[in-house]
């Protein structure tokens, strides 16, 4: 997921938080896909090029709207766990209250408090999350109080862009070339995985020659 981000028991925006108006995040649980199998913990900013480059393919994009290669995005920010009883939510990394960049740095320095997944639109318009499920989820949410039949659905996410004003847009580009810097410093592949995305999505692209 992010880079040793995990705080420890107590920390003070580690905390479980109830739901407040407006966190329409946590009202629906969103419907979440496993994603490629060659992903790893604390790797997430990785997990989610690689899965961005998977869709990105004839087979790929029959998932998504008008085959439209943009309508597969990654997105960053927060993810938790919230409890089925809707009462409880623990933000394991980051958490809604933080809407700039600078925010989600690790008070360990080299490091950033966040996490990133990959979003796709269906053909019926519905927005699907790709974002890789690991065991050791069941031990934070557990840690945390967080009483679920299943961890991996009780998975909550909080896009720093998600409110669409030019402001945030602009936050979430930031944090996610923090990210992309960060990781390749320990997972040099990912400035390939970058121009290969880029390829594919001017292959698909809407009115593309796909034998780029």
């Amino acid at each position: 997921m992010a880079y040793n981000t995990r705080r420890k028991q107590g920390g003070r925006r580690g905390k479980p938080v109830t739901p407040a108006r407006g966190n329409h995040h946590l009202q629906q649980r969103p419907i979440i896909e496993q994603g490629c199998k060659n992903v790893r913990l604390n790797g997430c900013m990785l997990n989610a090029h690689q899965n961005v480059l998977a869709m990105l393919t004839r087979k790929g994009l029959r998932k998504v709207k008008d085959g439209n290669p943009d309508l597969v995005r990654i997105e960053v920010g927060s993810m938790g766990f919230h409890s089925d009883d809707g009462w409880k939510t623990h933000w394991e990394f980051g958490g809604p209250r933080q809407q700039k960049a600078e925010q989600f740095a690790s008070v360990r320095g080299g490091a950033v408090d966040a996490h990133a997944w990959v979003v796709y639109t269906t053909p019926q318009g519905q927005e699907v999350i790709i974002d890789p499920y690991f065991s050791a989820y069941a031990n934070y949410a557990r840690q945390w109080g967080i009483k679920t039949t299943d961890v991996s659905a009780s998975r909550v996410f909080h896009s720093l862009r998600l409110d669409g004003s030019e402001k945030a847009i602009e936050q979430h580009d930031i944090l996610n070339m923090m990210m992309v810097i960060l990781t390749a410093q320990t997972a040099p592949k990912i400035a390939r995985i970058i121009k290969q995305i880029g390829k594919a999505q001017r292959r698909f692209a809407i009115g593309g020659d796909e034998s780029e």
